[in-house]
């Protein structure tokens, strides 16, 4: 219990060190150090039960490692079914930030845009899979308006309730882990203003954008330079191709605005 007492108390730690340009006052400093100082003291007491009582250490260890086996094993097989992804969440107001710490100084060079259809969905994954295939590609799922009452203590995450957007970057994942191998997942929550969609897409500046006819409209007006339709299983799939000078277009004009 200790143990998990302190990797809890670590990413707390953690988690509030990254926030740190939201602490302006020194109380929230202390608070700050408060926490830090927690995390300490829990570490010395474990440190101290793995020394005074080895049988109690032993027992413990053991059983940690024979749960981390379970675990281990249980996820791997999950995994084969249904891969979990979990994408980075959006920030309101700081979609710039938010679109570097995606990328990670690595642009993206193809655009997809997932629908709400399931079966156009998985159309346009595996279109995207092959167009894409040793690209770098992020994917992209704007959930859908639901309203979720929130119980005491629980953490508010669209994304967790959303098993739509779930299924379709487990989709993605299954896919397209051998032919995209640097690919990142963006969920925008449907409670947003479509508009979101466009402002990511001019900070992501792609090559080329994938989509489902009928989703273009999400994009800004001046963002199709040339327009390629392929028809799969009787869905119209759209690959939009944008240029450097497109795009300085498209900010110029907003500039302007």
């Amino acid at each position: 219990l200790l143990g998990a007492f302190v990797l809890t108390c670590l990413a707390l730690d953690l988690v509030r060190w990254r926030e740190k340009e939201s602490r302006q006052s020194a109380l929230q400093w202390l608070g700050f150090g408060l926490g830090v100082l927690t995390t300490v003291a829990v570490i010395v007491a474990w440190g101290t039960n793995l020394i005074a009582k080895p049988l109690a250490t032993g027992f413990g260890g053991g059983l940690t490692v024979l749960g981390l086996i379970v675990g281990f094993i249980t996820f791997r097989r999950a995994q084969r079914h249904r891969p979990t992804v979990f994408p980075i969440p959006y920030h309101p107001g700081r979609t710039g930030e938010w679109i570097n710490e995606v990328l990670r100084g690595r642009p993206a060079e193809m655009l997809v845009i997932l629908p709400h259809d399931p079966e156009v969905a998985e159309i346009l994954i595996k279109n995207a899979s092959h167009r894409a295939r040793g690209t770098r590609a992020v994917f992209l799922y704007r959930g859908s308006r639901q309203h979720h009452a929130r119980e005491l203590m629980e953490v508010s995450d669209p994304y967790f309730q959303d098993f739509h957007a779930q299924d379709a970057f487990a989709r993605v994942e299954s896919f397209t882990k051998k032919t995209i191998p640097d690919r990142r997942y963006l969920y925008i929550p449907g409670n947003l203003r479509r508009e979101v969609i466009g402002d990511v897409w001019k900070e992501l500046q792609p090559r080329e954008t994938v989509l489902a006819d009928g989703d273009q409209d999400l994009l800004p007006p001046l963002a199709i330079e040339r327009v390629r339709r392929h028809v799969e299983e009787g869905t119209v799939i759209l690959h939009l191709i944008t240029s450097r000078t497109r795009l300085t277009a498209v900010e110029g004009v907003e500039h302007s605005a």
